[in-house]
């Protein structure tokens, strides 16, 4: 029996739970190419995929598309472009996608929150990283040794020293894999004092 356009999907999709990327990047380009129409959750998956696979621009172009085809929008395909934004070290369209992200959650918006606050770091706005990040601690109902550690560089980068080396220390305390936010503690003690 031939598959069809909904069996490809369905097979890309495990694929993408079992980390078969290539593998899921070619079973939705199937299903595209076998519907008679475009379907949005065809374009959402793979560009969620070449996200995931680190396929920036290419995950940019298919979340676009998803957007367009979709009736209402998503946050979802917002958070994922913006990350691909992100990826491709685009941070000004990155923060715009996260902020739309933000907009359109009732709630849950912690990890948009904490995004939209890597690529504020990155676009040298550290004031707005804090506090991006400060909101993406007090959204999530557990500690996260990334926000902790992204906020802790952006005290550091906005010379509030003090401020940076607790956070890095309480990065370190969530995940004491997190020898990087160590380091920079010490590194920043040293410095200072």
């Amino acid at each position: 029996m031939e598959k069809n356009a909904d069996d490809y999907f369905l097979q890309g999709k495990t694929h993408f739970e079992n980390y078969n990327y290539e593998a899921a990047i070619v079973c939705f380009t199937k299903a595209l190419y076998l519907r008679d129409e475009e379907n949005v959750e065809d374009y959402h998956w793979r560009g969620r995929t070449f996200c995931e696979s680190e396929r920036f621009k290419a995950a940019i172009s298919d979340l676009t598309k998803a957007m367009e085809l979709r009736d209402e929008e998503d946050a979802n395909d917002y958070s994922l472009r913006g990350m691909a934004y992100f990826g491709n070290y685009n941070y000004a369209d990155a923060i715009e996608d996260f902020t739309t992200a933000i907009e359109l959650r009732d709630d849950d918006a912690a990890d948009d929150y904490s995004a939209r606050g890597m690529s504020y770091f990155y676009y040298y706005n550290y004031e707005a990283a804090i506090e991006d990040l400060t909101t993406a601690m007090e959204l999530r109902d557990e500690e996260d040794a990334d926000d902790y550690f992204w906020r802790g560089l952006s005290y550091y980068k906005n010379n509030d020293f003090d401020a940076a080396i607790e956070d890095l220390n309480k990065a370190f305390e969530i995940d004491p894999d997190n020898e990087e936010a160590k380091k920079f503690a010490e590194e920043i003690e040293k410095q200072t004092f």
